[in-house]
């Protein structure tokens, strides 16, 4: 990021998520970070528009308590509780909380509020209900969970490093025990609802169960060296207690543990190893309703009115010309091998010795960190506003790396915490050099680091700063890695063949999502397809189509967010002319929060002096 509605939600809801980027845990999004309350509401311009966003947003938090804690924002009933969404009276609560927040928008209809501000939020809102409101068709509920990590069981296991929780005080570790204690009859539910899932036609697929079975082994362990539900006791000893208060504390937590939460978390994983039939289909094509439910995957990651047949085509194209640009660049250094495909051609390249240069994950973070260093100085040539909160650059948990993908953490807004490019380094002899560069331009600076820390330092209504949208932060996230030529980055060779093959394999999610999706393809041809577009490994291609599997829609954002912010560049260049600033684009794309891509067109032109067509 980004509400969380505990996953895997509906497209609708999922993009509640990247209101603090990234998502889930194990792909990064570790959640939006602990906000201080008086600090994370900047001074947005007042208006009637506001104050109905900051009422519905309220409707929001209270949806999701895991959202409300991680935003610093939690009652203390929230604070001790899990998501409802699986359940029914937390069904029916979202789907009426939906109705009447477009009741309370229908005033608003037709109106166009003379303030821009008022005006932008107002399509915003919109937007995002109207999306709502068709996610209610899809039943996400009969997927609780998958291997990617977000869910309650996962979650909790990584307090405090995800944000659910700092564990500072008695208090919090009392509402952390309540949550823990709320567990068992969460896996129960989630029992529920998977066995309802198949008698509806509604079941994950055979490789991401496969993929669940080690991780809900590791959360069941009994040994507490190896269990991450035991990093809360353990920090009970940071805290200055009575050894009353400790003993009573330790007691609790080995009562919860031992007795409650890991027998239901092993009773899961023995119904989905005994009971669970999961499907050989590996697209949500594969599920009952499952063609409408990713067309509106599409749409809703998107922002845009595009069908899975269009984005396919788009992508086709999108990587026939990456694949001549890659081309060229090779024939030109001659180092293609006549004959040998692309694919073959990139894993070869970036197999060499000379760009696998490191033996530990700190060596790795040592390297970026060089890299960010040499950004900082050129960044002003590019941007005129830039956020006060730092990026730090940290290793992936272990808990989550086997799965994970490379992923952005908010700063906290009182600064006592900065924004986090997490890498993920499984063998850091294997960890090329290539892609470093390009992959720091997305998630970190100018990437989603200027684009939500600075989001959450500007007057803006919280809707704009906590809710997003997809095409918008990984479209822009993208548009950061083409920056690497004027930045100065990509004057190595390498490096700007590492820029290219990132790009091509944004342009081959658009062929492999809506293959998976749309087309019936296989996990294989899934996986045999990105290894020959993008020349991924057979393992990285595997992380990447389990990925889709089970988030689809969401790699569509990239490269469709990236060509509309390209698209919309080149508008204002033609129509100011010499007047046109690179760095003022740039600002005003940043200046409005998180927004669909109409919302963001329409913005951007008003506030460059350009009449929208």
């Amino acid at each position: 990021m980004s509400m969380r509605l505990q996953p895997p939600p509906s497209p609708a809801r999922r993009r509640l998520l990247r209101a603090g980027l990234a998502w889930p845990a194990a792909l990064g999004v570790s959640r939006a970070a602990s906000l201080s309350p008086a600090l994370a509401a900047p001074s947005a311009p007042p208006g009637p528009v506001h104050r109905l966003a900051d009422s519905l947003l309220e409707g929001l938090l209270s949806h999701d308590p895991f959202w409300a804690s991680q935003l610093g924002l939690a009652t203390p009933e929230q604070a001790a509780s899990l998501p409802r969404h699986l359940f029914p009276d937390g069904q029916a609560a979202w789907r009426d909380w939906v109705r009447r927040s477009r009741q309370a928008l229908q005033p608003w209809a037709q109106a166009q509020p003379d303030d821009p501000a008022e005006r932008c939020l107002l399509a915003v809102l919109r937007h995002d209900l109207d999306d709502f409101e068709a996610g209610l068709d899809f039943p996400d509920e009969l997927l609780p969970l998958h291997h990617l990590g977000d869910d309650p069981l996962t979650q909790l296991a990584q307090v405090p490093g995800n944000g659910l929780s700092a564990l500072d005080s008695v208090a919090a570790h009392q509402a952390h025990l309540q949550r823990l204690a709320a567990l068992p009859a969460w896996c129960a539910q989630a029992r529920h609802q998977l066995r309802q899932g198949m008698v509806q036609g509604v079941v994950l697929p055979r490789p991401v169960v496969a993929r669940l079975a080690p991780q809900l082994a590791t959360l069941g362990r009994t040994d507490p060296r190896h269990n991450p539900f035991y990093e809360a006791p353990r920090r009970l000893a940071e805290l200055r207690l009575s050894g009353a208060d400790r003993q009573r504390l330790q007691a609790r937590y080995r009562t919860v543990l031992e007795r409650e939460v890991l027998p239901a978390v092993r009773d899961l994983a023995a119904f989905l190893a005994r009971d669970y039939r999961p499907r050989d289909s590996a697209g949500w094509g594969g599920l009952s309703g499952g063609a409408a439910w990713y067309a509106h995957a599409v749409r809703s990651a998107t922002t845009r009115d595009l069908s899975p047949q269009a984005v396919h085509e788009l992508g086709r194209q999108e990587v026939a010309r990456l694949q001549a640009a890659l081309r060229a660049l090779a024939d030109r250094w001659g180092g293609w091998p006549a004959g040998q495909p692309l694919g073959r051609f990139l894993a070869t390249y970036g197999a060499r010795p000379a760009v696998r240069p490191f033996r530990t994950g700190q060596e790795v973070v040592a390297a970026y960190e060089r890299l960010d260093a040499r950004l900082q100085d050129r960044l002003p040539a590019l941007f005129g506003r830039r956020p006060r909160a730092p990026l730090a650059i940290r290793l992936e948990p272990a808990l989550t790396r086997d799965t994970a993908s490379d992923h952005y953490s908010p700063p906290a807004a009182d600064g006592s915490r900065p924004g986090v490019f997490f890498a993920v380094v499984t063998d850091p002899r294997q960890y090329a050099t290539t892609g470093m560069a390009s992959l720091l331009l997305h998630e970190g600076s100018p990437g989603h680091h200027f684009q939500i820390a600075l989001a959450q330092e500007l007057p803006l209504s919280r809707w704009q700063r906590f809710v997003g949208h997809d095409a918008y932060a990984e479209g822009w996230a993208h548009y950061a890695e083409t920056l690497g030529g004027p930045l100065g980055l990509y004057e190595d060779p390498d490096a700007l063949l590492g820029h290219l093959g990132d790009a091509l394999l944004r342009a081959a999610r658009l062929v492999v999502d809506t293959g998976l999706h749309d087309q019936g393809w296989s996990h294989a041809q899934a996986c045999q397809t990105l290894e020959a577009l993008a020349g991924l490994s057979p393992r990285e291609a595997r992380v990447e189509v389990e990925r889709y599997m089970v988030w689809p829609g969401q790699a569509l954002a990239y490269a469709t967010g990236r060509r509309g912010i390209e698209a919309l560049r080149e508008r204002c260049r033609e129509r100011q002319g010499a007047g046109f600033s690179l760095a003022a684009f740039h600002d005003l794309v940043l200046s409005a929060g998180s927004l669909p891509m109409a919302v963001l067109e329409q913005q951007v032109l008003e506030g460059a002096g350009t009449a929208p067509a």
